[in-house]
């Protein structure tokens, strides 16, 4: 695969690289064309541990009113005295929809995620973002330490609370740039993960997902039908990060402030998570993790000075009644509710197929038939095992949610998907697209008659 295209060619954007190099028992981490940079790296003293306990007891506080200065006080080397075992990156959505009350807590949301970095010893980089990658200002942290338990377990305490002040602090600062660029602050960060040292990567991004700059905008969309065009057409343009090997986690996405427009259906939340899974998917990322149910925020942050953000509208929509014989059929990506070649439904799944509930419910509707579908990959018993326990596993989950279902069924690959196209070129390679968009459980939805 070719390198991808940069976004922007601004050089405080793109000059990010990460080294690491081992002087004696020390692993130094330096950070390259970073705007801004701290460590709460811990450095060796025999006075350090015996204020352990008192390290600790704030470390895992979201921030609260300690300032990054102080957090991060006499920690100015990015040095640990462990080697290097991955990089984490963790991105702030500070647009005006993405703070407030109803939207996501950010600086809470990451609280368990610095936690699980400090207790891996990555490289840790902290930034906020708005609507140009041009913006993002990095505090880079290692958090790799060894030698005495005591003083190590002191100087991790003191990293997550220098990581926490930092989350909070890049979350409230005041949006640079106009707009909201998600996929771009992604593509900065996937660039800084791929230049870490070797390990494990992991990208988390606080966001409502509510991108109105570049490939991914939907201030246009319509949030029904299928999300895939808006994901060929980034993959078209390059705009699409490489998360290859990085294991990606979005929290808060299809939660905006409440003083922002809001979704009008559980089934444009669908559409809008399926975005970004798809996203993700044509990103190459190892796994990723859409996440809509949210800790909401009770704090308003004061917007004054800061950039402005296009509100995101969400087009009225009734629901729909089909006509003649009031039976339609849903389709469901396999990418959201399942792992490949699997019939465990996968955490995401259950946001879906609770909205399916809701507005199975709100159409008076019933489910006449569960079908599992497979793309052609396997055999022909294969297949048809893995979609009819993969139509069970969907049935079964709409059942324990008050909603009967009359059948179900694994068609296997005999039915390609509406629109999906051939699964192999004429060349003989395959279209993973075109698989991609097979593999689906389609519901058989029956209504009664308007008016009934």
């Amino acid at each position: 695969m070719s390198e991808p295209r940069r976004r922007h060619s601004s050089s405080r954007a793109v000059a990010t690289a990460l080294v690491g190099r081992r002087f004696g028992g020390l692993v130094l981490v330096g950070v390259l064309g970073l705007t801004a940079l701290s460590a709460c790296g811990g450095a060796a003293g025999g006075g350090a541990a015996g204020a352990g306990a008192a390290g600790a007891g704030a470390a895992d506080a979201a921030g609260g009113g300690t300032s990054v200065a102080t957090a991060c006080a006499g920690r100015n080397t990015a040095t640990a005295s462990g080697a290097v075992k991955g990089a984490t990156v963790l991105l702030l959505d500070r647009t005006v929809s993405a703070r407030g009350p109803g939207a996501l807590d950010a600086a809470a949301a990451m609280v368990p995620e610095v936690r699980a970095a400090v207790d891996r010893g990555d490289v840790v980089s902290v930034a906020g973002f708005d609507g140009s990658s041009a913006t993002l200002s990095w505090r880079t942290v290692a958090t790799a330490f060894d030698g005495d338990a005591t003083q190590a377990s002191y100087d991790r305490a003191r990293s997550r609370a220098c990581l926490n002040a930092a989350v909070r602090s890049a979350w409230q600062g005041a949006p640079q740039a106009v707009g909201t660029d998600v996929l771009g602050a992604m593509y900065q960060a996937a660039l800084l993960l791929h230049q870490a040292p070797a390990g494990r990567r992991h990208l988390v991004v606080a966001t409502d997902g509510l991108v109105n700059v570049g490939c991914a905008s939907v201030l246009d969309a319509s949030f029904q039908g299928s999300p895939a065009p808006t994901v060929q057409a980034c993959a078209q343009t390059r705009e699409l990060p490489d998360l290859s090997g990085t294991t990606v986690i979005l929290n808060g996405v299809g939660h905006p402030a409440s003083s922002q427009p809001q979704p009008s259906s559980s089934g444009q939340l669908v559409w809008l998570t399926t975005l970004w899974q798809q996203l993700c998917a044509a990103a190459r990322a190892a796994q990723c993790s859409v996440l809509s149910n949210v800790t909401a925020s009770e704090t308003a942050i004061p917007a004054e000075n800061g950039a402005a953000d296009e509100p995101v509208d969400f087009p009225a929509q009734p629901r729909p009644r089909p006509a003649g014989t009031g039976v339609f059929t849903v389709s469901l990506p396999d990418q959201v509710l399942f792992a490949r070649d699997s019939n465990d439904l996968s955490p995401d799944a259950d946001l879906t197929l609770t909205a399916v509930v809701s507005e199975v419910r709100g159409l008076r509707g019933s489910v006449v038939n569960v079908i599992g579908h497979t793309d052609t990959t396997g055999t022909d018993a294969y297949n048809r095992l893995l979609s009819k326990s993969r139509a069970d596993a969907v049935a079964d989950a709409l059942v324990a949610r008050g909603l009967p279902v009359a059948s179900r069924t694994g068609a296997g690959s005999s039915i390609p998907g509406p629109g999906c196209g051939p699964e192999h070129r004429p060349d003989g390679t395959d279209d993973e697209r075109a698989m991609r968009c097979d593999r689906r459980v389609e519901l058989v939805i029956a209504v009664p008659p308007e008016g009934n």
